[in-house]
């Protein structure tokens, strides 16, 4: 999205064509997640000490004091929007939340970008 707006493109079929990607990929993620999920869950034997829980201790801490709600909204600061998807698949939050909160997560940000994007573009071309 950034080089589009660079580029000088069309701001709201650059923020459509960015929000729509990003969006397919976060839902890709969501499935394949809860896929593997699904299947992990059915093997698992002990959920104490399984390779998930040990590795996702820490984000599991920010899911159960932020929830679906701020960890998609923090997506981009904590790293992406697929790794707070992923996060909340493994702290087995409902899917229609997580699907919810990340389209709202992706579009907020995309616009915000956008916009913040255009400023700083225009600001330089002022300085200049």
């Amino acid at each position: 999205m950034p080089i589009g707006i660079l580029l000088d493109l069309p701001f709201i079929s650059v923020v459509i064509v960015g929000i729509t990607a990003n969006w397919l990929s976060v839902m890709a993620v969501i499935v394949c997640s809860s896929f593997g999920r699904s299947l992990f869950s059915e093997n698992e034997k002990t959920p104490s000490d399984h390779f998930i829980h040990k590795r996702f201790h820490k984000a599991k801490i920010y899911f159960n004091k932020y929830g679906v709600p701020g960890i998609s909204l923090l997506g981009p600061i904590i790293g992406t929007n697929h790794i707070g998807a992923f996060v909340c698949i493994i702290a087995k939050a409902s899917k229609k939340n997580i699907i919810i909160w990340q389209t709202i997560s992706i579009i907020i940000w995309a616009i915000g970008t956008g916009i913040l994007l255009i400023l700083g573009v225009d600001l330089y071309n002022n300085i200049n």
